[in-house]
């Protein structure tokens, strides 16, 4: 309200305004005229007379009166997304007494009245999901402004921006009823989930998947699901994907539906996931570092037809992958990624497997290099094959590509789109299972173990073993300790084959054949020596 007078303070907050004894808030001021609030609390009964002075350094005005209302008025719809037939409640002001409620011009039944609220049901209306329709209530003689109720059931998907675009298109879908946590919301297009990036009640920040199998599914339909509950209208992502005869894989970041309350995220492909992360290591989130990295190689695959890329294991600053020819680390595995691939990812197998960042990043540059090694330039890929016997699916794509297009570059598209189910299986358990068997040793035993030898005839003694990769073979050391004086002798057939170690060591001038299981990272089983009673060991692993 305004107030018009003489002597009023220049500066609002040099001028006090006085409804009866609470003071309203001044919010402009001259030496003529004052605006200020009327306090929201008067006339909470009903109509009133108020005393309204002003006070000033120089004194205390007469007073005026003023009538004070609480006009009928909406405060908020809960929810304020319905479909006919729900029933929304109307908080509101002064709206006691006999009212009558309209939503969208049709009369609406008001199924409760309690103080200033109303629960009413919403009428049959001839609108789509998505629509508006205005609220109006009438108490006696007074009308609401109109407040708008969304057509629809929530969570509500509105639309999503962009509209069409690649795979791994960052998509910001737009609605009413979405969880506020990242977590809460399960977003999928054509059926395949997507990452969520960032969530608020009104809007999701997705990555856009891959359609099933690859197939050219242009219009992919937008479900999002919170609390339990889907969303039905009819928005839509396409797909803008180039056709060419030759593929050129196209990395984006997926969700990791198996754990779905875990941090964990995938860099995957149309055919199967690629890389798995399980910490955000070095980026915002875990959810970002796979976008980042995703964004990353598709850029390295664009270039690669006059920028030529090869991927190398790296063992320092720390285990990693690396582009030949830049110094900087391409990516890092983390304890957290280690034991995100130690997970039973192998099909049939319920027991994790132990796995280190330095045999989790050997893994990656080998992943690495066979895909872009096999599908931009048709190099046989023997990588993973050196590592794990599910590499063999990568040499099988290989052998299809070269009995259809003999002396071609790349791997005909037809090759792997669409994927079949099988494909998919076998690349997805080559990209995610570590292997620890005989070929691949290093994975699961490379590094240092130390333990106790139990022998029933001298007692215990400490020992330790150093195992490393000497090529496809695995060579080492075992040194034990007489005094102060350490004895290091040669380790020699070395094997690690179905979960069991094995290895032969010269002490005290005698082979000594060790046979251990390894569960998680420990080592215990048996030493054979000639002429003596068999005697127990356990190691542990230490780095």
């Amino acid at each position: 309200m305004t107030l018009t007078g003489d002597g009023f303070a220049s500066q609002p907050g040099e001028n006090t305004v006085l409804f009866g004894d609470k003071g309203g808030a001044v919010t402009g001021a001259s030496a003529t005229q004052l605006t200020a609030v009327v306090p929201a609390e008067l006339a909470a009964s009903g109509p009133v007379d108020v005393a309204v002075a002003v006070e000033t350094k120089g004194g205390r005005s007469r007073t005026v009166t003023l009538g004070v209302y609480r006009p009928a008025k909406i405060l908020a719809l809960e929810p304020d997304v319905a479909l006919p037939g729900q029933a929304v409640l109307i908080r509101g002001q002064s709206l006691a007494g006999p009212a009558s409620v309209t939503i969208g011009g049709a009369k609406a039944q008001v199924v409760e009245a309690k103080g200033d609220d109303l629960r009413v049901a919403v009428p049959s209306l001839p609108l789509p999901e998505g629509a508006t329709a205005p609220v109006v209530v009438t108490v006696g003689s007074e009308t609401t402004k109109p407040v708008d109720l969304m057509i629809g059931r929530l969570p509500l998907v509105l639309e999503v921006a962009p509209r069409a675009g690649p795979i791994g298109e960052r998509v910001v879908v737009k609605g009413r009823g979405f969880d506020a946590s990242r977590a809460g919301n399960t977003v999928t297009f054509a059926g395949q989930p997507a990452l969520v990036l960032a969530a608020s009640p009104t809007e999701l920040t997705v990555i856009a998947p891959a359609p099933a199998g690859g197939e050219g599914q242009p219009e992919l339909p937008v479900v999002v699901t919170a609390g339990g509950r889907a969303s039905t209208s009819p928005v839509s992502f396409n797909i803008a994907r180039l056709s060419a005869s030759a593929y050129v894989p196209r990395f984006f970041a997926a969700p990791v539906t198996e754990y779905p309350t875990e941090d964990l995220a995938f860099v995957s492909t149309e055919l199967a996931p690629l890389l798995l992360f399980g910490g955000k290591a070095d980026s915002p989130s875990t959810a970002e570092r796979a976008v980042k990295l995703s964004a990353t190689l598709n850029t390295l695959a664009a270039n690669a037809a006059t920028k030529p890329v090869a991927f190398e294991f790296r063992e320092r600053p720390q285990p990693g992958v690396g582009v030949v020819g830049d110094v900087n680390l391409l990516l890092f595995a983390t304890a957290e990624d280690a034991a995100a691939y130690s997970r039973p990812w192998e099909t049939g197998r319920k027991a994790s497997r132990r796995v280190s960042a330095t045999a989790l990043a050997t893994h990656w540059a080998a992943v690495l290099q066979d895909y872009f090694g096999l599908f931009l330039y048709r190099q046989r890929p023997l990588k993973v094959l050196a590592l794990s016997p599910r590499g063999a699916v990568l040499t099988e794509i290989f052998a299809e590509a070269a009995r259809r297009s003999p002396g071609g570059m790349g791997v005909p598209t037809t090759v792997v789109l669409p994927t079949t189910t099988s494909m998919a299986a076998a690349l997805k358990q080559m990209a995610l299972v570590v292997s620890g068997e005989a070929a691949r040793a290093g994975v699961a035993v490379v590094g240092q173990w130390e333990g106790t030898l139990e022998d029933p005839d001298s007692g215990s003694r400490r020992f330790r073993v150093r195992l490393r990769a000497d090529g496809p073979r695995l060579a080492g050391s075992l040194t034990t300790w007489q005094g102060t004086i350490e004895v290091a002798s040669p380790v020699r057939n070395v094997a690690f084959e179905r979960g069991t170690l094995r290895f032969v060591a010269n002490l005290q001038g005698a082979p000594h054949t060790f046979t251990g299981l390894l569960e998680a990272d420990t080592v215990s089983g048996t030493v054979e020596r000639p002429g003596r009673a068999p005697a127990r060991f356990t190691l542990k692993f230490v780095e």
